[in-house]
């Protein structure tokens, strides 16, 4: 499932949290399927994170020392 389709979703929407914290754990779990790899890039900021999930990617990682790295820590 394509980031696209995941947010035409009832209840979801691309870049925000509207789906309520059960329906994003449920919606994970779906893209957990036997035989098929679940690929998870991480993102290390807004723009990294934009560009993966426009990659058709349907769920984005972060990483705490690039998320950290970026805020100049």
């Amino acid at each position: 499932m394509s980031s696209q389709q995941l947010a035409q979703q009832p209840g979801t929407q691309e870049f925000g949290h509207e789906g309520g914290h059960d329906g994003r754990c449920q919606q994970l779990r779906e893209l957990h399927v036997p035989g098929v790899p679940l690929v998870i890039p991480n993102a290390w900021d807004v723009a990294s994170a934009r560009a993966v999930a426009g990659s058709g990617f349907p769920v984005v990682g972060t990483t705490s020392a690039g998320i950290a790295a970026v805020l100049g820590y």
